[in-house]
């Protein structure tokens, strides 16, 4: 919003509210995830694509809503782990979770924008 600052200009006058920035990272490659659902899977077209055999066409599902993201299994072949542990119910992620989607690892990223800045001194 913009208001009318009489005998000044103008003013922003809404909220600023942090944007959260969602992604999974393979080696050198981020993979962003837009608010909604993300397929992950061996399929080209999918939001984040894998090319490797042990990945199936629509894998897995990512459900960005703010700043939580929540992973669930599409009854995949070779199964979704979240740190180390094989996910069978939807699974909510945290900052660094290593995600292992058949036999591919990501990492889960989504650095907080809400924390404070240090002053070097």
């Amino acid at each position: 919003m913009i208001r009318t600052v009489q005998r000044f200009g103008y003013a922003f006058g809404g909220e600023v509210t942090p944007a959260s920035i969602h992604m999974l990272v393979r080696g050198d490659r981020e993979y962003p995830l837009a608010a909604g659902e993300n397929v992950v899977g061996r399929d080209p077209n999918a939001d984040v694509p894998i090319a490797s055999a042990t990945v199936s066409r629509r894998h897995a599902i990512i459900t960005i809503t703010g700043n939580e993201a929540m992973l669930v299994d599409l009854q995949s072949k070779n199964g979704t782990w979240v740190a180390g542990r094989e996910i069978v119910e939807p699974t909510q992620l945290f900052d660094g979770a290593v995600v292992r989607i058949g036999h591919v690892e990501l990492i889960y990223r989504c650095p907080s924008a809400q924390g404070e800045t240090e002053t070097a001194l």
